[in-house]
């Protein structure tokens, strides 16, 4: 594999201009869930939606299928014996998961669908060996398994205890337990803020680190699209408010702009 030529350098004002676009669209949002957290809940509110329901089982398999597929991937590709012994940790746990706490389908259809969302992760990164070197492949994967543990295991983790938000589907009569995201209530046995299966959803989105750069933006779409989904039917659920869903999809889309940043001069070999 020969590395081409250095690319012209990008544009840094206009990535700055990325984060300044996220961050004032974040801020934005929240200060309107601020307004209508307990509106938009009692309007989308639909426990028996189908939709919503599939994806409380499903909506997280592929994120942590790509966790799974990207541990193996640097264990293979990587140099630093030290971070591939590391691996083994998230490699392990997601096989515990998918063999522990697997959900049982309701058809056939249903499995075949979910054996999608599996393994299309797997299909797509041995398709991108084509335009990978090694090293790139083994930095890609590494920056996915970070992610997943700094945003799903760490941070969304930590956050929940210390928040104690009640969720929607949890409120009293006369919703006297009701607060705004920014008012944390301290360790309690709620759970709300923020939403695990919205970081988990949006870590499908990381798919494109595999992909070389002029490609990224078209990949994206459609992984974004499942990210959206999945923070909906939370919200439909009740299982979790607007604010919730917004914050956890915020903060793993400002991981992969970083990331991206980080990988968009690899060369395609």
């Amino acid at each position: 594999m020969k590395a081409l030529p250095p690319r012209p350098g990008r544009d840094i004002s206009l990535e700055k201009k990325g984060y300044w676009i996220l961050a004032g669209l974040t801020l934005g949002l929240l200060v309107l869930c601020g307004l209508f957290d307990l509106q938009i809940a009692r309007a989308a509110y639909e426990p028996e939606s189908r939709f919503g329901l599939f994806l409380r089982k499903f909506g997280e398999y592929p994120g942590h299928a790509l966790i799974l597929v990207s541990s193996g991937v640097y264990l293979v590709y990587g140099r630093r014996l030290a971070i591939r012994l590391l691996m083994l940790v998230p490699f392990c746990l997601e096989i515990y998961i998918f063999i522990e706490k697997h959900h049982p389908v309701a058809s056939r259809i249903e499995g075949l669908f979910v054996w999608f969302l599996l393994l299309f992760p797997l299909a797509a990164i041995l398709g991108a060996q084509r335009f990978m070197t090694r090293a790139a492949m083994a930095r890609s994967a590494g920056l996915v398994v970070l992610a997943g543990v700094l945003h799903p295991l760490f941070l969304v983790q930590i956050l929940k205890k210390l928040w104690g938000r009640a969720r929607f589907n949890n409120l009293e009569e006369g919703v006297t337990h009701f607060t705004p995201w920014y008012l944390p209530q301290g360790i309690n046995d709620h759970h709300s803020f923020p939403s695990g299966h919205t970081a988990m959803g949006v870590m499908a989105c990381f798919l494109v680190l595999y992909f070389p750069p002029r490609l990224r933006a078209v990949a994206f779409v459609p992984l974004f699209a499942w990210a959206i989904a999945v923070a909906a039917s939370r919200v439909i659920l009740g299982a979790h408010y607007a604010s919730d869903v917004v914050f956890s999809l915020s903060i793993g889309l400002g991981l992969l702009f970083s990331f991206h940043r980080i990988t968009a001069d690899q060369r395609e070999c």
